[in-house]
């Protein structure tokens, strides 16, 4: 399918310095292929180095963006940022900062508005980074769910053990409140019995 100018550029950028690190001003086969691992390696890496900088929420809006963007075969796909706002269910200035942060990561590049239109799209930079974009973006959204779960066992605990807490107070409330009163009517008993002997 050829490969586009931005990921040729992202792969040659990061061979470049790679080289430049090894003190050599020369691309060579053996740096992309033994070394960095190929285009792909080097796009999940971009991928992972991009992803490290935002925070959690952006991440969550990129991974649900990603689902949109990418086919489930791996094919890339455009979309402009007021149609991933709707279907993602986000502002779109959220989705909009988001976007733009990924392209400048080069993990998206932006695509002209269609026609009629001032509203900015975006597609990923390349199909090859089409399978490695749903990984992520599923793994995410895993460790997301998992992490939401997590959170609402340890709620729900907390608040089981803080109602069992008022349960045992209440109950041994009502335990010295029985026996205070047992206690009473026996006083008050002996009391009276005491009374009567007097007389």
């Amino acid at each position: 399918a050829g490969v586009s100018a931005p990921m040729l550029q992202l792969v040659l950028t990061r061979v470049w310095d790679e080289e430049r690190a090894l003190g050599s001003t020369v691309l060579t086969l053996e740096t992309f292929r033994d070394r960095l691992k190929g285009a792909e390696n080097i796009a999940r890496t971009q991928l992972d180095s991009t992803m490290n900088t935002l925070g959690e929420h952006e991440k969550y809006v990129a991974a649900k963006a990603f689902e949109r963007l990418v086919t489930p075969s791996g094919s890339k796909y455009v979309m402009s940022v007021g149609d991933l706002a709707s279907v993602i269910d986000e502002p779109r200035a959220t989705v909009e900062d988001v976007m733009k942060k990924l392209a400048d990561g080069r993990i998206l590049n932006p695509v002209s508005a269609a026609p009629g239109t001032d509203d900015q799209r975006y597609e990923i930079l390349h199909d090859a980074l089409g399978r490695t974009v749903l990984d992520w973006s599923t793994r995410h959204l895993a460790e997301r769910d998992a992490w939401a779960s997590t959170r609402r066992a340890r709620r729900n605990t907390a608040i089981a053990g803080g109602v069992a807490a008022v349960c045992l107070v209440f109950a041994i409330a009502a335990v010295i409140f029985a026996v205070d009163a047992r206690r009473q009517r026996e006083t008050s008993r002996s009391q009276d019995l005491a009374a009567r002997a007097l007389i």
